[in-house]
C-alpha cells in the first residue's frame, strides 16, 4: 500500500473516531480531536490483531463537518441574566469564543448591539447590556 493510501485510510479512521467521540454528550470539538488522535496513535496494536487500517476505515461512511454548527439558542441571554445575574451571563457568554458566534446569538435572540463592535469581550458586554435593557423595557411596559 502506498504512503498516500495509508495516510488516506488513517485520516478516514481519525474522522470516524472523532465522529464517535463527538456523539457523546458534553464532548466539544477540541476534546474530540485530541481523543481521536490519541486513539489513532494507539490503533496500530488493534490493526495487528484485527486487520489493516484500510479495512477499519471502511466503517466510516460519512464525513464530519469542519466544525460543529454554532447554536445561537444554546442558552437564553435574557433568561440567564434574569435568573442567574450579570456575572453568570458573562460567564456563559465567555464560553463562546468567536465574535461571529456572539453576534449570531445576539441577532437570533433579538438583542440590539452596535454593529461596529468587532471585539469579542466588548461584544459580550454589549449583549449583557442589551439583555438588561430588554428586561427593563418589559418591566416598564408591564407597570404602565
Amino acid at each position: 500500500m502506498s504512503a498516500s493510501a495509508q495516510s488516506s485510510a488513517g485520516d478516514s479512521v481519525r474522522h470516524f473516531l472523532r465522529d464517535v467521540v463527538l456523539g457523546e454528550p458534553g464532548v466539544e470539538w477540541p476534546l474530540a480531536e485530541r481523543l481521536a488522535d490519541r486513539i489513532d496513535r494507539n490503533l496500530d496494536r488493534v490493526v495487528e490483531l484485527y486487520g489493516t487500517r484500510k479495512s477499519l476505515a471502511k466503517s466510516s461512511s460519512r464525513r464530519a463537518p469542519a466544525r460543529p454548527a454554532f447554536d445561537p439558542y444554546c442558552f437564553g441571554a435574557v433568561v440567564t441574566l434574569e435568573r442567574d445575574g450579570r456575572e453568570a451571563l458573562l460567564m456563559r457568554l465567555g464560553e463562546i469564543d468567536t465574535a461571529e458566534n456572539l453576534r449570531e446569538l445576539a441577532e437570533a435572540q433579538h438583542l440590539c448591539v452596535d454593529p461596529a463592535i468587532r471585539d469579542a469581550p466588548k461584544l459580550r458586554l454589549a449583549i449583557a447590556e442589551a439583555a438588561a435593557f430588554r428586561i427593563a423595557d418589559r418591566r416598564a411596559a408591564s407597570s404602565g
